[in-house]
Parts: structure tokens; C-alpha cells; sequence
């Protein structure tokens, strides 16, 4: 089964959820990390998401920022298979990774360094 981890600094990966369950609904393949909130290590709420995945799950990593600490954390677990690791999200890449045919129209994406 595909999965996707949303994982970002401060409240934005819930936010992302909270975004997405608004404009298309149903979010259960989502699962979100809100990095150094509180005193939770990240790298333990990490290690705890992928102790739960099954071999067979494929697994989507949206982060925030390329290089940064959340982004660092999640690049150790490329090694695993069928893992991917997408960094600089936005709401209109996370809504076209997790529900590509809710977006109809063509879109063009603009990336920057």
C-alpha cells in the first residue's frame, strides 16, 4: 500500500493535513510529524512511523525544507525500498502527490534553488 509521511518544522505538517482534509476529504494514507513542538525527538517519532510500516508498503516522504533537520533525519531511511523523499513542499504538491486525479487540469510546477 502506498503511504504518505509529512514531516516539517513547527505545526506545518499538520497544518498540510489540516488543508488537505478540507479541500479533498479522506486523509487516512497520510501520516504527519510536527517536528521540535515540543519536547517529543523527532528522530524517536520517526523511528516509531517506520518500525510500524510492512515490508511491502511503499512509502512517500514529504518534508519542508531540502537539507534541512527534519529533511536530515528522513534521508537515513532512503536505503529502505520503495521509499522516496520529496523536500520544499507546498499544498498544491502534497494535494497532487496524494490525490493526483482530484487536480483535473494540467498544472505547472515552478521550482526554484
Amino acid at each position: 500500500m502506498r503511504k504518505f509521511l509529512i514531516a516539517a518544522h513547527g505545526t506545518l505538517a499538520s497544518g498540510m493535513q489540516s488543508a488537505l482534509q478540507i479541500i479533498a476529504g479522506d486523509s487516512a494514507k497520510m501520516t504527519v510529524i510536527d517536528a521540535f513542538v515540543d519536547i517529543q525527538n523527532p528522530a524517536d517519532q520517526i523511528q516509531a512511523y517506520f518500525s510500524q510500516l510492512c515490508e511491502e508498503d511503499e512509502l512517500i516522504i514529504l518534508t519542508d525544507m531540502p537539507g534541512g533537520s527534519v529533511n536530515q533525519l528522513m534521508m537515513r531511511y532512503l536505503c529502505r525500498p520503495q521509499t522516496h523523499l520529496i523536500s520544499g513542499i507546498n499544498l498544491n504538491l502534497v494535494l497532487m502527490n496524494i490525490r493526483p486525479k482530484f487536480l483535473k487540469q494540467k498544472v505547472i510546477i515552478f521550482v526554484s534553488l
